[in-house]
């Protein structure tokens, strides 16, 4: 099932899809986009890439005896995301980074005392935006995927709001902004303390299946990828068996 969580009509838009169960899931990860996410012309998109990767995880669930754990994505645009005229600022994820901690905080508090298992899943520019709210905000999650990321201030595993340490960062191969550290860091660098993922398919080690490339930016979510089983696991606590680059 697919659920309007929040919608805001003005300028470009702002609004959440939720799919699966918000109020009673055991996983939920919110997945942030970067720049040129407009509801009218991307919300579909990410709704439905937020819907792959829920049957992903239900899947992984299952093949690791889980058949009770059930899970939520939230195909969240709950920011007016920049386009070519000021995505070199941090106006736009400095409203990103607010709204986004509203809605965890929000999500923490509804499920006070039995809380999921939260994970952000932060694409581009949106990768900055959860950097920002993961330092400047008191709530934690439970596990934070950067893919695409040009970088925060924040420059290491250290200083994020995210239990034990679980920060993972994937790279395309053809994929130039997460070299930039345009924003002050390079989370894909060893010293910034993070896990790194493999995005260049090749057979999957558990399952004997075949994983497919991500080549460039926005292919971190296509189906039958590397990249989008790493995701997967990540969300669902198992980030121990995420593949290597």
């Amino acid at each position: 099932a697919r659920t309007l969580l929040s919608l805001d009509t003005a300028g470009q838009g702002r609004a959440a899809i939720v799919v699966g169960d918000l109020t009673a899931a055991d996983y939920v990860s919110y997945m942030v986009p970067g720049m040129f996410f407009t509801i009218e012309g991307q919300m579909v998109y990410w709704t439905d890439a937020a819907s792959r990767l829920r049957d992903e995880q239900q899947t992984w669930l299952a093949r690791y005896g889980d058949t009770r754990s059930t899970v939520a994505t939230v195909a969240w645009i709950g920011y007016h995301t920049p386009n070519l005229t000021n995505v070199w600022s941090l106006g736009n994820a400095e409203e990103a980074r607010d709204s986004l901690a509203g809605a965890v905080e929000g999500l923490q508090a509804l499920r006070a005392g039995r809380e999921p298992f939260v994970t952000l899943i932060g694409h581009s520019y949106g990768s900055t935006a959860a950097l920002m709210a993961l330092t400047e905000y008191d709530f934690q999650v439970d596990a934070l995927a950067l893919v695409g990321s040009p970088g925060s201030a924040a420059q290491s595993v250290a200083q994020l709001h995210v239990s034990t340490g679980n920060v993972f960062v994937g790279k395309a191969q053809w994929d130039p902004v997460p070299n930039s550290a345009f924003f002050g860091s390079e989370p894909g660098s060893a010293a910034y303390g993070a896990t790194s993922f493999g995005t260049d398919g090749g057979v999957d080690p558990m399952t004997g299946a075949t994983m497919l490339r991500s080549f460039f930016h926005i292919e971190y979510f296509s189906p039958e990828t590397e990249s989008l089983r790493n995701l997967a696991l990540i969300g669902i606590g198992r980030g121990a068996d995420v593949t290597a680059p």
